[in-house]
């Protein structure tokens, strides 16, 4: 499950443009329990995906990813280590 949220984020950055790449890791590399629970709990949320459409409703000037990317004009930063 995380892999498909991680990997659906990565095929969202490139389609605005961004370089993006993905690399499956374990949980256990997370530097405690806490950590692991949040991605867990991401995980999880993947299986009931927002509705946007329902969101906007509430929030007509909500965004998804891509449009938050174009809207903010934020670019991946140069100086990432292993990028």
């Amino acid at each position: 499950m995380v892999r498909l949220l991680v990997s659906g984020v990565v095929c969202r950055l490139a389609c605005a443009g961004l370089p993006a790449r993905y690399e499956a890791l374990p949980l256990n590399v997370l530097p405690n329990e806490l950590d692991q629970a949040m991605f867990r709990q991401f995980a999880e949320a993947a299986g009931h995906p927002s509705d946007l459409a329902v969101v906007r409703s509430i929030e007509p000037a909500a965004l998804d990813l891509v449009g938050w990317i174009r809207a903010t004009g934020w670019t991946a930063p140069t100086n990432v280590a292993g990028s």
